[in-house]
């Protein structure tokens, strides 16, 4: 609780089948409500998998309305879930094992507790500090999750094609890289490093991975070189996404660099000397950018497709460029 009494409060929304479906037409409608009445003024939410496939929505209020809005929330959700009921018949052993690949690749601990589907649960809302900076570094991780929820919750009711999705993420990456400010050879060092992240996370039979990821790059290769360069050309270039979520971009990475100039962004030592970029702050805007594309219904294997053909891309054009 902050000196003005305003809370976040957490929620998890357990629905074992079209998530999309959830988030427009259960999780918007509440949070425009909420919002409209002034019940809460911030909140966001991300998809996540353990306990089973879930929505974890977050809400910002006063103390004194805290009440009221657990009141509405619950009560709208509760009565979704009943309306339209997830159908899905997943085999629990099936999603316990999903469960302990899954936790093996984030925490190195298993974590196979089922959570019963169509169901909402209220838990305590636990930053994280380490991940994004300290105490200073939530904070502006938090204004730009409302932001990125407000974006993604319009993309999900436009996006009609699976093609489309990946078109956005592409955007989003790109997007991210410009506010840094970064030029091709640190662009690309970042990928490097993102789709090592990512990469853990493919499942697959085909031997050489990343000769499958280049493969499907050839064949799409004037459209993405395009996108790329459309973004490094233009000065002014807001891609497909828009002047508002450059600017509120923009804004986010001046409040992380004044936090990292005064030493108040608090960050691993370790994770520093890992990181071989001379901005810093790229080690949070990489779980930004995954909290991003994880809103838009991007999965981790995915991250590693888009951010090596992106990959390809930009070495294409920083070889195009140099020689």
């Amino acid at each position: 609780m902050n000196e003005n009494n305003f809370i976040w409060k957490a929620y998890h929304i357990f629905y074992h089948q079209n998530q999309d479906f959830l988030i427009t037409n259960c999780i918007k409608p509440i949070l425009d409500e909420l919002i409209k009445k002034k019940l809460i003024s911030k909140f966001f939410f991300i998809r996540y998998w353990e306990g089973g496939p879930h929505i974890r929505v977050r809400l910002y209020c006063t103390l004194n309305k805290s009440q009221e809005v657990d009141y509405k929330f619950n009560d709208f959700v509760s009565k979704f879930l009943k309306t339209y009921p997830s159908s899905s018949t997943l085999d629990r052993n099936m999603i316990k094992n999903q469960l302990a690949k899954l936790a093996s690749l984030e925490e190195g601990t298993e974590s196979t507790c089922v959570r019963e589907n169509n169901h909402i649960i209220h838990l305590e809302y636990n930053p994280e500090y380490k991940r994004y900076g300290g105490e200073n570094g939530i904070e502006i991780a938090e204004e730009h999750f409302y932001h990125s929820s407000i974006m993604c919750l319009k993309l999900i009711q436009e996006i009609n094609k699976k093609t489309n999705r990946l078109r956005i993420s592409i955007e989003i990456i790109l997007s991210y890289l410009k506010a840094m400010n970064m030029n091709l050879q640190e662009s690309i060092k970042f990928l490097e490093g993102y789709y090592l992240i990512w990469k853990r996370y493919v499942y697959s039979n085909t031997n050489n991975v990343e000769e499958f990821f280049a493969n499907k790059y050839i064949k799409q290769k004037k459209v993405i070189d395009k996108i790329v360069v459309n973004y490094f050309n233009s000065n002014n270039n807001k891609g497909m996404l828009g002047e508002k979520w450059s600017n509120h971009l923009n804004l986010t990475v001046q409040n992380l660099e004044n936090d990292w100039d005064r030493g108040e962004l608090i960050i691993d030592k370790d994770v520093l000397a890992y990181i071989n970029i001379p901005q810093k702050i790229a080690f949070i805007v990489t779980s930004y950018v995954h909290m991003t594309n994880n809103r838009l219904g991007i999965m981790p294997q995915e991250e590693a497709y888009l951010s090596y053909m992106l990959l390809c891309s930009l070495k294409s054009l920083y070889k195009s460029r140099k020689g």
